[in-house]
C-alpha cells in the first residue's frame, strides 16, 4: 500500500513539473494535475497534498533530494579548476546544476523554478530549499574569507541575484544554440558551467564592492 502510495505522489509530482514549467504555477490546476498524471482519482492531488501551496513545497523537496555525495562527485567532475569565490559560488549552486543536468525531468524542473520566481509572493519563497536556507549563512561567511572588508549585506544582495541569474540562465539554455556569436550550445557541460559561474561569481563580487563604496560614502558625507 505504501508503495503505491509513493508511486501515485511520484506521478502527480512528475505531471506538476511539466505542467507547472510550461503553463506557470497560477496556470495550472490540482485537476489539470490529476488528469496530466493519469490518475483514476480526479482528487489524487487533493487527497495527497491538500492545497496547490503543499503541493508546491512537496514539488521542491523532492527536486532537491539529493544525496551529498553525488553532490560531492559533481563538484569534483565540474568545479575542481575553480578557485575562491568562483569555487565556493560553484559548491552552493551545485544542487541546482544536478537538477538540470542529472535528472530526466530537469530542463522542466529549471523552468518550474523559473516560473517560481514569478509566482505570487506567498510561493516565492519556497525555492530557496531548507538546503540552501542552512547553507546560505556558511555560503556568506566563505564569501567573506575571499573578500575581507566586503559589505555582508551586498554580499547576500549580490548572492541572490545570481542564483536567480543561474535559474533564468538555465531555464533559457536553448537561446545559446541561436546567439548573435552563433551557436555556443555546442560547448560541453564543463565550458557552459565555467562561464555561468564565472559570470555570476563576477557580480556577486562587482555587488559586494558597489554595497561597500556607498557605505563608505554614507559614513563620511
Amino acid at each position: 500500500m505504501q508503495d503505491r502510495t509513493d508511486r501515485t505522489r511520484r506521478q502527480l509530482i512528475l505531471a506538476g513539473i511539466e505542467l507547472y514549467a510550461r503553463h506557470g504555477i497560477e496556470g495550472v490546476s490540482l485537476r489539470s494535475v490529476n488528469e496530466r498524471a493519469g490518475s483514476k482519482n480526479r482528487a489524487a492531488a487533493h487527497y495527497h497534498f491538500k492545497t496547490k501551496e503543499a503541493f508546491v513545497s512537496a514539488i521542491v523537496e523532492f527536486m532537491f533530494d539529493i544525496e551529498q555525495g553525488e553532490i560531492d562527485a559533481f563538484v569534483d567532475q565540474y568545479g575542481r579548476a575553480l578557485r575562491g569565490v568562483e569555487a565556493e559560488f560553484f559548491q552552493y549552486i551545485a544542487p541546482i546544476l544536478i537538477i538540470d543536468q542529472n535528472r530526466r525531468w530537469g530542463r522542466a524542473g529549471i523552468r518550474f523554478l523559473a516560473n517560481l520566481t514569478l509566482s505570487d509572493p506567498k510561493r516565492r519563497s519556497k525555492i530557496w530549499t531548507s538546503t540552501l536556507v542552512n547553507d546560505g549563512e556558511a555560503f556568506i561567511d566563505a564569501l567573506g574569507k575571499h573578500l575581507p572588508g566586503a559589505d555582508r549585506d551586498g554580499l547576500k544582495l549580490g548572492a541572490s541575484f545570481a542564483l536567480v541569474n543561474v535559474i533564468f540562465g538555465l531555464a533559457g539554455e536553448r537561446a545559446m544554440a541561436n546567439t548573435v556569436f552563433g551557436d555556443l550550445s555546442r560547448l560541453d557541460e564543463t565550458h557552459q558551467f565555467a562561464a555561468l559561474v564565472s559570470y555570476c561569481a563576477s557580480g556577486i563580487v562587482a555587488a559586494a564592492e558597489t554595497s561597500l563604496q556607498f557605505s563608505k560614502r554614507a559614513t563620511h558625507a
